[in-house]
């Protein structure tokens, strides 16, 4: 019996569905039903009943839970501790984002004044950074999207908007608000980096239309280049705007103009384990984050203050 199958089993427990466990923990359902096959052999009694489609405790999968439960959460606050422990020693700072716009500058600054500390930053989809930092992989993230995961303490510190960023020489570059619609003969260059291209499909069919995307990258230098031509026309957030992310040395030459059909809005925060304590340059770190937000949250309602 090993940790594995223990995880394997609560997945199942708590979701009912195998299939549903299955994704969560990254693996098939024929390797997850050999696992909990293994794992009731070895009670010597079955955990589950199976009625029509459904995976549900027996009385002795129930007892087994709790126990199962407290043991996996013991081991976890222990490897948690231990890595802690380890990066503090190395005084190495490992941090997430599911979007890296709004960080970057911030961890460049950081970088250039601590020279005594190492920084690794993780792009990855929101998911994937909430099970890193509850297995302890992570210090904290910058995730786009608020966690519902009791173990993660998820604060939002900016309210973001969807726009349109458009160059100077297309026909509605000076417009205030547009609909989306407008755009459904253009062609689309998408910045990775700020709004995925399964958002900017989304909005594009909430408009009525499929969106015909010429180019989509996470190389913004790339996606700016690109975006100088007239014809072409991309998604933005206000909060890039606000940070001065959008051609800083020609800022006339890009407009972000806000939708009217569809309004999309998003919260920006920070995640970490709710009952860890950071410590040392982590902390300092995520109080650096922190105030930056902060600070482009302030400019962002200005700016929406001036559009009113």
């Amino acid at each position: 019996m090993n940790f594995s199958q223990l995880r394997a089993f609560i997945a199942v427990a708590q979701s009912e569905n195998l299939t549903m466990a299955a994704e969560k923990l990254y693996t098939s359902q024929s390797n997850l039903s050999k696992s909990l096959k293994k794992l009731e052999d070895e009670v010597g009694v079955p955990l589950f009943k199976r009625p029509r489609g459904r995976t549900v405790l027996s009385e002795y999968g129930r007892y087994f839970l709790e126990r199962a439960e407290k043991n996996v959460n013991d081991m976890d606050e222990c490897v948690e501790h231990i890595r802690s422990m380890n990066r503090n020693a190395k005084n190495e700072i490992f941090i997430g984002a599911s979007r890296r716009t709004v960080v970057s500058s911030l961890i460049h600054q950081f970088v250039l004044a601590h020279e005594d500390c190492s920084v690794y930053l993780m792009l990855d989809d929101p998911q994937v950074l909430v099970n890193k930092l509850i297995g302890g992989e992570l210090d904290f993230a910058v995730i786009y999207e608020p966690i519902l995961e009791p173990q993660v303490e998820w604060r939002p510190y900016i309210n973001d908007e969807i726009g349109v960023i458009l160059h100077k020489g297309h026909p509605l570059y000076e417009r205030k608000y547009i609909d989306l619609t407008e755009l459904k003969t253009s062609f689309f260059i998408n910045d990775d980096t700020v709004v995925s291209t399964d958002m900017l499909t989304r909005l594009c069919q909430e408009a009525g239309f499929q969106p015909k995307i010429r180019f989509s990258s996470n190389d913004a230098k790339v996606n700016v280049n690109l975006a100088r031509t007239p014809q072409f026309v991309s998604l933005g957030s206000l909060a890039q705007v606000a940070r001065g992310h959008i051609e800083d040395d020609e800022p006339d030459v890009f407009n972000f103009i806000r939708m009217e059909r569809p309004r999309y809005s998003r919260s920006i925060g920070i995640a970490k384990l709710s009952e860890r304590e950071l410590t040392g340059s982590a902390r300092n770190l995520y109080d650096v984050i922190q105030r930056g937000m902060i600070n482009i949250n302030k400019r962002v309602i200005e700016l929406t203050q001036n559009w009113q």
